[in-house]
Formats: structure tokens, sequence, C-alpha cells
């Protein structure tokens, strides 16, 4: 669903490549991306440390939910 690569273009040139399915992402969540990928390198480049939002939700919690609702008869077979 990500695949991502950093091309050597030259010295202290590169370019950095990633592939996003359109199931994994929309317009919303690239644009989430892009930003907080940018403040990562802004942050490496000044030797300090990211300051991004904690996510309250995580994808395991996600699954979970799924889980849980679906063992509970939600889906019958």
């Amino acid at each position: 669903m990500l695949r991502v690569e950093l091309l050597y273009l030259g010295v202290q040139e590169y370019l950095l490549l990633i592939m996003v399915h359109h199931i994994a992402a929309d317009g919303w969540s690239t644009g989430i991306l892009v930003r907080e990928l940018a403040e990562q390198y802004r942050c490496c480049m000044e030797g300090r440390i990211a300051d991004l939002p904690v996510l309250p939700v995580q994808y395991g919690d996600y699954a979970l939910w799924q889980r849980l609702h679906l063992s509970g008869g939600a889906i019958r077979t």
C-alpha cells in the first residue's frame, strides 16, 4: 500500500519518491503526510526533535474495535 524510495542524484541531491495506493490514502491524509514529513526533515536538519501531535487513535485500536464488533454477532454466516 505504501512504497518509499530515496534516489541519489548527485552530491547532496536526492529525490524522495512516495507511492501510495488510493485505498490507503486520500487528499486529506496525503496533506498530513507531506506536512509531517517536512517537519521531521526540518527538525532533523536543525538537530531537534519534531513536536508532532500524539494520535488519539492508532490503527491497532480500530482493528480491535472491529474485531470486537464482529465477534458480537454483527455478521452472521
